[in-house]
């Protein structure tokens, strides 16, 4: 019996020794935009998705432009990462529908922030700056922000998961106004 104890208090720590090193920890990130433009073109900034040390994750590389309806590719929308006065941001512009969406999986626990802040998180919310270009055209331009991580325990399955979104409750969107504005975003720990 006490051979037995043993075998099980050198196999858990092993487990603890590898799971430290980050070995049996996986994190997947999605960030996720949306995107509606009313009768024009819309051309906006948001935020991108950061490693706690500030460099880009790697969530932002690449990441699928689709129409939101059909969810095909929609080679008629534009993005790139830009500098602006309040950080790296997200710029986009579309006349449609859309939706730009990547994941990711890597080794390893890790927590995702986000740029363009303006307020830290006081009751799980929060504001950023969000920016609608002057030269967009379109009567009303909504949009729907979220990144979204989580890390799992292989071993143990243990998992938890954060996600930032622009919407407090189902279906909310936000409706921008021209020029830089300040919007806020809720935090939703899952």
């Amino acid at each position: 019996m006490r051979t037995r104890f043993i075998n099980v208090a050198i196999i858990v720590l092993i487990f603890l020794i590898i799971g430290t090193s980050g070995c049996i920890v996986k994190t997947s990130a999605y960030y996720k935009l949306v995107i509606s433009p009313t009768n024009g073109t819309a051309t906006i900034y948001v935020p991108v998705a950061i490693n706690e040390d500030g460099s880009m994750s790697d969530v932002m590389n690449n990441p699928k432009v689709i129409s939101y309806r059909s969810r095909e590719p929609n080679p008629n929308a534009s993005y790139e990462i830009i500098n602006t006065n309040h950080g790296k941001a997200l710029k986009v512009v579309t006349k449609e529908q859309i939706e730009i969406q990547n994941g990711i999986n890597q080794r390893g626990q890790a927590n995702f922030n986000i740029t363009m802040w303006n307020k830290t998180f006081e009751a799980r919310t929060g504001e950023v700056w969000i920016y609608m270009d002057n030269s967009s055209t379109a009567e009303d331009v909504n949009i729907r922000f979220q990144l979204s991580y989580s890390n799992k325990v292989l071993v143990i399955a243990q998992h938890a998961g954060t996600s930032i979104t622009t919407e407090q409750y189902a279906n909310d969107h936000t409706s921008l106004k021209k020029g830089w504005n300040v919007y806020p975003i809720y935090e939703v720990i899952y």
